[in-house]
């Protein structure tokens, strides 16, 4: 009977050994960076393509009997951001508007159907850093994607971009859409 009891708990420990070593070669196997979605990003150690965005604002109105030189501009914004190869271009745009922090100033909707960037506040002109792709301008979802398509053949691994938010003053007409946050989906 104890023999029995002895066989029975060595198979238990075998089971259990092999139940561990299972799982420790999943866990290994996850940890190497399988090409899943959402994952960690190819680019700049895990943290993403590097983005360095540069804002150029609109200058603020005058007061009542003030006056401004003829080429005044106002300061430029610069900042760094790092985005993953797999966001979409209605969350670059968050994370954009987001860091330079002009999020009420700055409005945005993307159309349905064709993938129109519908902006009345700003324009978008991206620079791929050591390519021959200089201020392209961003105007549709296509061009976005052809943007992330074009750093992702250059296959570096510190592979950046320069982006230009222009700020420009906002016409009275409105969009027709739904808005939720900042982006807003036209018909």
């Amino acid at each position: 009977m104890q023999a029995q009891q002895e066989v029975h708990e060595e198979q238990e420990d075998g089971h259990y050994t092999r139940i561990f070593l299972l799982a420790t070669l999943l866990y290994n196997l996850m940890a190497t960076q399988l090409e899943i979605p959402g994952s960690m990003s190819l680019f700049n150690d895990g943290k993403g393509i590097k983005v360095a965005v540069s804002f150029q604002p609109i200058l603020p109105p005058l007061k009542p009997g003030e006056k401004r030189r003829k080429n005044a501009k106002a300061k430029v914004i610069n900042r760094i951001v790092y985005i993953h190869e797999e966001k979409s271009l209605s969350e670059f745009l968050d994370i954009v508007i987001d860091d330079i922090d002009k999020a009420s100033n700055l409005s945005f909707s993307i159309a349905n159907r064709s993938g129109l960037l519908d902006t009345d506040s700003f324009t978008l002109e991206y620079t791929i850093n050591r390519s021959d792709s200089k201020d392209i301008p961003i105007r549709y979802t296509a061009d976005y994607k052809t943007l992330i398509d074009e750093i992702m053949t250059l296959n570096r691994v510190a592979s950046s971009f320069k982006l230009l938010v222009t700020e420009q003053k906002v016409s009275s007409q409105g969009s027709t859409g739904v808005c939720t946050n900042k982006a807003c989906l036209v018909d």
